[in-house]
């Protein structure tokens, strides 16, 4: 099955949600399924990211951010991993 999860960061500071994320991931690509994460460069980090093996993570840059609220409208494709 694809999978696809969207966050709009990627980093182990802001807890909750992302590690959820980040556990499901992997748990999901070991039972076979092809998991693609779709974020932004926001606070991205790629240290915490490599840990995902066979998980597709899909970088767009963001253009501001206000608290949480992370504003990327071009989803202009910063990277993959």
């Amino acid at each position: 099955m694809k999978i696809l999860q969207v966050i709009p960061f990627f980093t182990p500071k802001r807890g909750g949600a992302i590690t959820i994320l980040y556990d499901l991931a992997n748990e999901l690509s070991k039972k076979g399924h092809e998991v693609t994460i779709l974020t932004t460069d926001y606070q991205y980090d790629e240290e915490y990211a490599s840990g995902l093996t066979d998980v597709e993570i899909i970088i767009f840059k963001y253009d501001f951010q206000i608290g949480l609220f992370i504003y990327s409208p071009n989803y202009e494709k910063m990277g993959e991993k």
